[in-house]
């Protein structure tokens, strides 16, 4: 399969791509999918990254023989190759379960949630960890089958899945403990024997029918963030809660959007890396409807305070930028599945990426896919870590409708863009020429100089047709 040309924008300048001008910090590393697919997959429904570890769920594909049994596919990554280790499949998947709409990984193990699973009830759903072993000839095993202590039917136990070394949380959104579809959250945790039990379950105080409780999740060792995006008519809410010493969770906190409305489902995502928390309200209006936005919040004194927020209205009207969101240290991505980037193909989704520098989060770049088919959901699902990230393209129809892909992206601490960029302004100008030739000739023994863009030690005519071949 060709990789799809891809693009950044930065406010209202777009820059493509080409091989034959040198990169720094390349945005879009590689893409994968399933080439040899016959029938939907929705490979990248969910996506995890940690390390070199990279995976990525197809919940619509064939188990070992049933269709839509679902397998999660992993990857080890070598700079930018990315090479299949193993494909995962739950040895007693059967049609319609659904492996793999989501996951999560801490580098040693994959938890994959089948939330249409059938054990008890209909649809009570289930969760495998899988757990690396060099040993074995696939190079993953299945630990665990995780279910939930006291089934519900139609729970949806899976739909949402968390790990961090011996504690695993998974989110049954449908449970109806509390009422019709108030939702339920069930932690687990890795004994001394190396046997997974449930530990506790959590609801929300006030939990009313049809709030989804566990939507969302992301845990942060042993900080739990929850999303409840259909509470108060869908105005939405965002739990947090720690794990004690002693293994007791408590609750936290309950953060609102103070300015949200009945409908914008607040908290449809979030996620948590210690003192920050990033939330998306994918159906909130800005200047356009639907445009989707993504709020940061920072813990102080106790309290979870809103530090910004972001609209969707760069993506247009119906972008549902929030519907995914990830966090790490000064970095973030939020996914807008419908957006339509300045300068991109309609419709094809997009992502964007906010640093923070100085207390302040700002935009940093917008990025987007060239050529994909309208509603392929670039940016349903995506995952951080360090300065890489994995975005999910589940609708991608490519070989077949509903094919999928997954795209590993770099260079998002740093900045991505043309390496003739010397200014870093996110446009290659004249000013960028006034500093090459003000570096003409051979470059200092020692660092090098970043206008020596083919990398022969010396600064020039060839430099130069590279700068021009760039300009934007």
């Amino acid at each position: 399969m060709d990789m799809p040309a891809f693009k950044i924008t930065g406010l209202a300048i777009s820059v493509m791509f080409t091989a034959t001008v040198p990169l720094m910090a390349q945005c879009l590393e590689a893409d994968t999918g399933l080439p040899k697919n016959a029938e939907p997959a929705i490979f990248g429904s969910s996506v995890a990254i940690r390390g070199d570890l990279l995976v990525v769920g197809a919940p619509l594909q064939a188990g070992l023989s049933d269709w839509a049994a679902g397998r999660v596919h992993v990857f080890r990554l070598d700079g930018s190759e990315m090479s299949p280790e193993a494909e995962l499949v739950a040895d007693d998947g059967e049609v319609g379960d659904l492996m793999g709409v989501s996951l999560s990984t801490d580098g040693v193990r994959i938890i994959a949630g089948a939330f249409m699973d059938d054990n008890t009830y209909a649809n009570d759903g289930s969760a495998y960890v899988f757990r690396y072993d060099a040993r074995t000839r696939d190079k993953w095993v299945l630990e665990a089958k995780l279910v939930a202590n006291s089934p519900r039917p139609q729970a949806t136990f899976g739909r949402t899945v968390a790990i961090d070394g011996d504690l695993a949380v998974v989110g049954a959104p449908l449970d109806g403990t509390v009422g019709s579809a108030s939702g339920r959250v069930h932690v687990f945790e890795r004994n001394a024997q190396g046997v997974w039990e449930e530990t506790t379950q959590l609801t929300s105080p006030g939990q009313q029918p049809l709030d989804r409780f566990g939507l969302a999740l992301d845990l942060d060792g042993t900080r739990l963030a929850v999303g409840a995006s259909w509470a108060g008519s869908e105005r939405g809410e965002v739990h947090i809660y720690e794990r004690n010493a002693g293994g007791a969770w408590s609750h936290l906190d309950e953060v609102l959007n103070p300015t949200g409305t009945a409908g914008d489902q607040f908290g449809f995502d979030v996620a948590i890396d210690g003192d920050r928390l990033l939330v998306g309200e994918y159906l909130a209006d800005g200047v356009e409807p639907d445009s989707g936005a993504a709020h940061f919040f920072n813990l102080v004194d106790g309290t979870w305070s809103l530090e910004d927020s972001f609209s969707g209205d760069a993506l247009g009207a119906l972008a549902e930028l929030g519907v995914s969101v990830d966090l790490q240290g000064d970095v973030a991505m939020v996914g807008g599945r419908y957006g339509t980037a300045p300068g991109g193909d309609p419709s094809t989704g997009a992502v964007e990426v906010f640093a923070r520098s100085g207390g302040t989060w700002s935009s940093q770049r917008i990025l987007f896919p060239d050529g994909l088919n309208p509603d392929a959901e670039f940016g349903w699902q995506l995952a951080l870590d360090g300065d890489r990230g994995v975005i999910g393209a589940p609708y991608v129809s490519d070989p077949v409708d509903e094919s999928g892909l997954a795209f590993l992206v770099g260079g998002l601490e740093a900045g991505c863009g043309p390496a003739a960029d010397l200014n870093g302004d996110g446009v290659v100008n004249g000013a960028d020429t006034g500093l090459m030739l003000a570096m003409w000739g051979p470059c200092p023994d020692e660092g090098g100089c970043p206008a020596d863009l083919d990398g022969n030690g010396v600064v020039d005519g060839a430099d130069f047709g590279l700068l021009l071949s760039s300009w934007s």
